[in-house]
Parts: structure tokens; sequence; C-alpha cells
């Protein structure tokens, strides 16, 4: 499973989802010596991590970046957005300045780290798990996901 690599709680993080530097790390000195054979688990997913007075208040699953980019936001840098407002997102009740990070996965870090893996684990053959094929941010990159399996092959 090579995601959730981080708490997404930390305001000031860029991405709790996924971080190839940061699963390097984890994998580069393990790929080799584990014993058993590997299935690999890889991020299809996005998510808003909803804070509240600086601290977290939960996750909002299933949004793609266009759900923070209506007026009902205020654009502070590339991922992080602040409420002008209060309403619901996704049944998520939103207070006037709340922050809401936009997390998600870049594909091409993702054919990066399929790249990095092909090399360095010694089995046969690989299985590549995509988690969570309904999301609205898989089905948005689907062509992506499609190119970078059909590669791997």
């Amino acid at each position: 499973m090579i995601y959730n690599l981080r708490k997404p709680a930390i305001l000031k993080q860029l991405n709790s989802i996924y971080d190839y530097e940061l699963a390097i790390s984890y994998l580069k000195d393990n790929l080799t010596k584990y014993p058993m054979n590997l299935k690999i688990a890889l991020p299809a997913f996005s998510w808003g991590v909803h804070f509240q007075h600086g601290k977290m208040k939960g996750l909002i699953n299933n949004t793609i970046f266009e759900d923070y980019k209506e007026e009902r936001f205020e654009y502070i840098k590339p991922n992080l957005f602040k409420s002008k407002t209060v309403f619901y997102l996704k049944n998520h009740p939103i207070n006037k300045r709340d922050m809401i990070r936009y997390e998600a996965v870049n594909p091409p870090e993702l054919r990066k780290m399929i790249k990095y893996l092909k090399k360095n684990i010694k089995q046969d053959s690989l299985e590549i798990i995509l988690f969570s094929l309904d999301s609205k941010f898989f089905n948005k990159n689907y062509n992506s996901y499609e190119k970078i399996i059909s590669d791997f092959n």
C-alpha cells in the first residue's frame, strides 16, 4: 500500500495521500529483502482535508479540484482554500473561514513509482491494485491511469 503516507491533520503539509520521495525512503532498503511476492496498491482518489480553527475536522471524500474553485471559496495557494461563507459540501458543514486542503495524486508521479517498482521488485509478475475505483478523481483521470497500466504491462 503506497498511499496515506503522512498524517492529514498537519495543516502546512502539501499532500498526505502520496509523496514519491517519502515512499522511496520506505521502500529502497526493503524491496529486495522481502521474502514473499508483493502486490502493489496505489492511490486513485482525492479528498479535501477540512480544518476549523487550525485543527483538522475531517476528510471530505470523493471531491475533485473543481469542487473548490467555486465562488464560495477563496484561493489561498495551489491546494489550499478558505471558505467565504457557511454551507454544506458533501454533507459536511463548512463554516466561514474554514480551510480545506485539496489532496490528489499526480498520475505522472504514479508512473514514476511503477517504473521504480518494476525495476526493483524481482518477481515473475507484479499485480497493481488501484484504490479507490469509484471516485470522481479516478473517473476524471481514467485515461491517464489506463495509459500508466498499459505501459506497465
